[in-house]
């Protein structure tokens, strides 16, 4: 794995079609949603985590008490995703590429985070690496260092599509047979369906 590679998990959003309930704190296996995605993440042996939080930041501090972690507080973080994305670059200072995790996709197994550092140790210069399930693109998404600018200076407020679009032709697919890499939790019925698949 890149020693130099730094881990940005987001965690800082308002989980608004969950209701009253914050989607990282649901119990999920022996922890949480957060809890477990973290916990995968250590099992693929990957090192330098940042957890970007924002919304109810110590009980999420709380829920990952028993990890040893980076935090950095977005306190733009009710603007979007994409705030707290630029929170965990700003924060990489010396990073050559950021893999940009979403703390919401307890689906994904340290397996597939190894399959994905793979392709990540085999790049080389500037690339976007992202995870495929036939058509449909997935998460986590892999920026090399030189994408750094153009992402801290994006505007829309819900990722880094329009970072990616025009740079297709750095952008390198990854296969994966798991369906994981693009079930993330939006709803009480996402959460439900996932309990299913877990147990």
């Amino acid at each position: 794995m890149p020693e130099d590679l730094s881990t940005i998990v987001l965690a800082a959003g308002l989980s608004r079609r969950m209701g009253p309930a914050n989607k990282l704190l649901l119990p999920y296996g022996k922890s949480t949603v957060i809890g477990h995605v973290i916990n995968e993440l250590i099992e693929s042996n990957i090192k330098n985590i940042i957890v970007v939080v924002g919304h109810e930041e110590d009980k999420v501090r709380s829920a990952l008490k028993s990890f040893d972690l980076e935090y950095v507080y977005n306190k733009d973080y009710q603007s979007g995703m994409t705030s707290s994305i630029q929170a965990g670059i700003e924060a990489s200072t010396n990073a050559t590429g950021y893999l940009i995790c979403l703390g919401d996709m307890p689906l994904l197994s340290s397996k597939e985070y190894q399959e994905i550092l793979r392709e990540i140790n085999q790049s080389k210069g500037k690339c976007i690496i992202r995870p495929f399930r036939g058509a449909l693109p997935g998460h986590p998404i892999y920026f090399s260092r030189h994408f750094r600018d153009e992402i801290l200076g994006h505007q829309e407020k819900e990722g880094c599509r329009g970072v990616i679009k025009p740079n297709l032709e750095y952008l390198k697919k990854i296969e994966m047979k798991s369906a994981g890499i693009l079930r993330d939790i939006d709803s009480q019925e996402d959460f439900n369906s996932l309990l299913k698949e877990f147990e």
